[in-house]
């Protein structure tokens, strides 16, 4: 994971952590302020991305899902989807 992110372009980069923040975000929460529930769930959804590349990640292992394995492991990601 740590590999990937250093991989990413500074555009990339941005797309990467506005996505986590479309699956935390609520319109009733004041964002100048980072609470403590909002820090774990951020460990935890980048915890889970971390396993589900480790688990369906296939030779060359090169720490990125290529279609065939994101394919593969659509059902795992179909929660992500289903939030927007």
């Amino acid at each position: 994971m740590k590999q990937y992110l250093l991989s990413l372009s500074d555009t990339e980069f941005k797309e990467f952590l506005n996505s986590f923040y479309a699956v935390i975000y609520s319109p009733q929460y004041d964002y100048r302020y980072i609470e403590y529930n909002d820090f774990t769930s951020l460990l935890t959804i980048l915890y889970y991305v971390e396993a589900i590349v480790t688990r369906y990640d296939s030779l060359p292992y090169d720490g990125v899902l290529d279609f065939a394995e994101a394919r593969k492991a659509f059902n795992t990601f179909r929660v992500f989807y289903e939030c927007r």
